[in-house]
């Protein structure tokens, strides 16, 4: 049966009688039933199941190297040898893909959702729905174009911005309701609710249609949530 493989040096041995192993058809075994007690000495402690192959001796092959007929050692031991040369052949391919280069993650979006709140305060109606809104902030070092850049939810409710360039480290407040733009806080001009309250989600995308993030809820209570 196979099992974990166990590497231990011996000593190559010669002497009169012996074959020498460079005139073996496969360099490295013994082969003659004559040289046993010779790697007996050299490996006292080993066992049927341990072959020698090229001055090693490999533990727990799936056929003993050694027999009492001489003309199957030759059989044997090949066919052990061709059957570790396979197992490390395999091995290495195995590890290859291992040790192969991972894709690079992707770069994060210089653009984020840092807060939403998506319920107004006080109840419904068209009076507050500029108390619903979606904030975004620049996080990265260099100035951001968001010309063209969209907002939308879940039903499919879009706001597209206008020529606005957010520097680093500030911050944008969307509003659904109604107002004059400003530098810090433009206005969707609806005088309906965006948000579903219950549960929905808010994406941003850049001119070219990519996602650059993404926040959602799936509760009524507190009525707002922290995206970073």
């Amino acid at each position: 049966m196979p099992g974990r493989a166990k590497w231990c040096p011996v000593r190559a041995e010669t002497s009169p009688g012996l074959i020498p192993q460079n005139r073996m058809s496969s360099p490295g075994l013994i082969t003659s039933s004559n040289t046993r007690s010779r790697a007996a000495s050299s490996c006292s402690r080993f066992t049927h199941r341990r072959i020698r192959i090229n001055n090693y001796c490999l533990e727990r092959t799936l056929r003993p190297i050694w027999s009492a007929r001489p003309s199957r050692d030759l059989f044997y031991g090949l066919e052990s040898y061709m059957r570790v040369t396979r197992i490390l052949v395999a091995a290495g391919l195995l590890a290859a893909p291992m040790l192969a280069a991972q894709p690079a993650l992707a770069a994060p979006s210089p653009v984020q959702f840092t807060r939403i709140q998506y319920d107004s305060p006080g109840k419904d109606s068209s009076k507050n729905t500029a108390g619903e809104y979606v904030t975004v902030k620049n996080v990265s070092k260099k100035p951001v174009t968001l010309t063209n850049w969209t907002l939308r939810d879940e039903t499919g409710f879009t706001y597209k911005f206008g020529k606005i360039t957010l520097k680093p480290g500030k911050s944008l407040v969307v509003s659904s309701g109604v107002g004059r733009n400003s530098a810090t806080k433009v206005y969707w001009g609806r005088k309906q609710h965006v948000w579903n309250n219950d549960g929905d989600t808010a994406t941003l995308r850049t001119n070219k249609g990519k996602t650059a993030d993404t926040c959602g809820w799936k509760r009524l209570k507190p009525g707002y949530v922290n995206c970073r």
